[in-house]
């Protein structure tokens, strides 16, 4: 940004010498004012204030995971289980995977129960719709040779994630920029990201569905009839909350 301005007349009877450390003052003034001038924010700056771009919303492929419960003797499922892990299938159908893992513990105390059921869960699994060679059984090993360790099922599924949150590493009270603390915003990207019910709702919108015909018509009708085709909305008995404005 230039200054343009008019240089005052030098009086013929006064000494036209400026001190070398006014100079050096004006000059500095002149820099701060050139750098407030400067409004274009920096790729850094905008990361610092864009809570989007600080903690991105990151779409991959997770392990979508479900436990069951086995005890020690445990020998058969139980008819909830077993619509549990129907309801399981069920979901990894409609998100597209055709390969569920059932993960047997290794090394606990109720390794024997584990494997008992593991052939019913594949059975539960089929008759919801997953060939039986779709279906794989592996083992994961447990440290604790008395712990309960559940049976897992487990499918490839796509996910919407961001980091983790709660990385507080500057104080507040040391910040004179006013920008937002590194934290801020990440868990509203959080929450949305495991709100959203398809992933790929985040990279581009939806196709529109098919009209409702039916509603279609019955707005023509009323509007051919000089009508309005709105709905019509009326308080219930108890819906008036104050008498405050009348």
């Amino acid at each position: 940004m230039a200054f343009a301005q008019e240089a005052p007349a030098v009086s013929r009877h006064r000494s036209a010498r400026v001190p070398r450390a006014a100079l050096l003052a004006a000059a500095a003034g002149l820099v701060l004012l050139s750098a407030g001038c400067q409004t274009a924010p920096t790729g850094e700056n905008l990361a610092m204030n864009d809570y989007r771009l600080r903690h991105p919303i990151v779409i991959s492929e997770q392990a979508e995971t479900f436990d069951i419960p086995v005890g020690v003797e445990t020998r058969r499922l139980s008819r909830s289980m077993e619509r549990a892990a129907s309801d399981f299938a069920h979901e990894a159908r409609r998100s597209g995977a055709r390969h569920i893992e059932i993960l047997v513990p290794s090394g606990s105390g109720n390794e024997a129960a584990a494997h008992s059921v593991a052939g019913q869960l594949r059975h539960a699994l089929a008759r919801s719709g997953i060939a039986p060679q779709n279906v794989s059984i592996r083992a994961y090993p447990v440290d604790d040779p008395a712990a309960i360790a559940p049976v897992r099922l487990a499918y490839p599924k796509v996910k919407a994630a961001v980091h983790a949150c709660g990385r507080w590493t500057e104080s507040l009270s040391n910040q004179f920029n006013n920008a937002d603390h590194p934290d801020f915003g990440c868990a509203t990207q959080s929450n949305l990201a495991a709100m959203v019910d398809d992933p790929v709702d985040l990279l581009r919108p939806r196709e529109m569905g098919p009209a409702d015909r039916a509603r279609r018509d019955t707005v023509s009708e009323k509007y051919r009839a000089g009508t309005t085709p709105s709905g019509k909305y009326t308080e219930g008995v108890g819906a008036k909350v104050s008498d405050v404005g009348n």
